[in-house]
């Protein structure tokens, strides 16, 4: 039986449409996992047969063909068939097809009007061969995480229809506590390709200590709940889901190469409480619905899209789920941010348009029970430790550190800012080049002295630097009167 559209779910596809009518031809609709892709997918389908197009929807695994095509049976779309060797649905005069992307690389390229592309965030060669021989075929693309590099290139507007923050406001996600008890030396690991690499991280986390801690915290924190833990590699997942059994929990370890059959009965004892934990390295990210309760993060990432597609699986609301437990034991969460903070509102790599450097938001973990708080929050919502309000000497350093650690370099960016800021506010050379120094210790040498526009992190640095001043001016006064 069809489900009615939320609002957000109506005002997306309101969006996409007018999206299509000025003139895109390859938008990507963002919605956070459990937000109710299928829900809107099933619309643009419906909406598409409405009027004689015909439509393929690529999932990116095969073993996600079942359950698209009972997915959109649910919701009262029929003329689907399947485009998959030997599956009973094949019928390739059938309006709808569903096919994996595996199969896609494989076969002749079907003619359609409209490609859905599901989980379009990892775009497959095929896809963006696809793109390039039809470059007036319409693609949409569905991704609850569309941050990948160069995505801009493939897709040309992005249609945000909710955000995690948004969706948790209105109960369509569940809330969330997140505890954050140890970070994990990761000291001579390398960043390869934007991530750790996964060799150096396996060396680093697969320790006696660190795989024994897992399952220490996840008793302390969330014995019984129905726990998720992601590993690094196989030999890591496998060590965790061993301290699991040597402790006498029910717990089971799935990878890449676990069987179907086995996957499922897995799923089997998960929904019925046989079994508790569930120990995976890379297969449980995406397009699972289980109901989880907690996720053990022991696997270090520098990826929002990763650390978002693993965080959604404990989102979805259930019956009787008051709010969801993340345990990090991989410092990403202090290192990308909470949920509601990960990602871009844009597409990377977007032809003729500059990326907005991002100003991440970070949370720090409570000295007494370690649960992550956001820079606003006054007193811990576990334990009730009161925290300090921060001083503008405070909020200096923040601002300072971030920009720092910025990707972009900081040096010709904060020069440039001060002259414009100077000549703008009538500030002299030297104010300019004592907060330079006062910033990296040294002088601008070889530095162009043409002053640009500063960006957010810069403009947000030198508003600190001042009020910082003014306030450091008023203690003294108070100090000598």
């Amino acid at each position: 039986m069809k489900r009615p559209l939320r609002p957000y779910q109506t005002q997306a596809i309101d969006r996409l449409r007018a999206s299509l009518r000025a003139g895109h031809r390859r938008p990507m609709l963002m919605l956070p996992t459990g937000g109710g892709k299928t829900m809107i997918a099933a619309s643009i389908v419906e909406m598409a047969r409405a009027k004689g197009n015909r439509i393929v929807f690529a999932v990116p695994a095969l073993e996600l063909i079942n359950q698209t095509v009972a997915a959109f049976e649910a919701e009262g779309i029929t003329g689907i068939g399947v485009m998959q060797a030997m599956h009973p649905r094949t019928d390739p005069s059938a309006p709808v097809q569903i096919v994996s992307v595996p199969t896609l690389a494989r076969r002749e390229l079907p003619d359609t009007d409209i490609v859905l592309v599901d989980e379009a965030h990892v775009l497959a060669d095929v896809i963006k061969r696809w793109m390039k021989a039809k470059p007036r075929l319409i693609f949409i693309g569905l991704s609850a995480t569309p941050w990948t590099k160069n995505l801009g290139k493939h897709f040309d507007d992005l249609v945000i229809a909710a955000t995690i923050a948004s969706l948790i406001e209105q109960r369509h996600l569940s809330m969330y506590q997140a505890f954050a008890p140890k970070r994990p030396d990761l000291t001579g690991v390398r960043v390869i390709a934007g991530d750790y690499d996964t060799h150096d991280l396996s060396v680093a986390m697969n320790k006696p200590h660190l795989t024994n801690l897992v399952v220490t915290e996840w008793r302390a924190r969330a014995e019984g709940l129905p726990t998720l833990v992601f590993g690094v590699d196989r030999a890591h997942a496998w060590a965790i889901a061993q301290e699991f059994v040597v402790a006498g929990v029910a717990a089971e370890y799935i990878d890449g190469e676990s069987k179907r059959a086995q996957r499922d009965s897995i799923r089997a004892k998960f929904d019925d409480g046989r079994c508790k934990v569930v120990v995976n390295v890379g297969v449980l990210t995406t397009g699972i619905d289980w109901d989880v309760r907690c996720i053990v993060m022991a696997r270090p990432t520098k990826s929002d899209a990763l650390l978002a597609q693993i965080v959604g699986r404990a989102l979805r609301p259930a019956d009787g789920k008051s709010h969801a437990l993340l345990i990090d034991l991989s410092g990403s969460f202090e290192d990308l941010g909470l949920p509601e903070h990960l990602g871009s509102t844009e597409l990377h790599g977007t032809v003729g348009r500059e990326m907005k450097a991002k100003v991440r938001i970070l949370p720090v973990p409570c000295p007494d029970c370690s649960r992550l708080r956001g820079p606003k929050s006054r007193q811990c919502g576990t334990c009730g430790h009161v925290y300090p309000v921060p001083t503008p000497a405070d909020r200096l350093m923040a601002v300072e550190l971030r920009l720092m650690q910025s990707e972009r370099s900081p040096r010709r960016r904060v020069w440039a800012g001060l002259l414009w800021w100077a000549d703008r506010y009538r500030l002299s050379e030297k104010w300019c080049l004592a907060n330079y120094h006062g910033l990296f210790g040294d002088w601008p040498d070889g530095l162009s002295n043409r002053p640009l526009v500063p960006d957010s992190d810069v403009r947000e640095w030198i508003e600190a630097e001042r009020i910082a001043w003014q306030w450091q001016k008023a203690q003294q006064k108070r100090e000598m009167a």
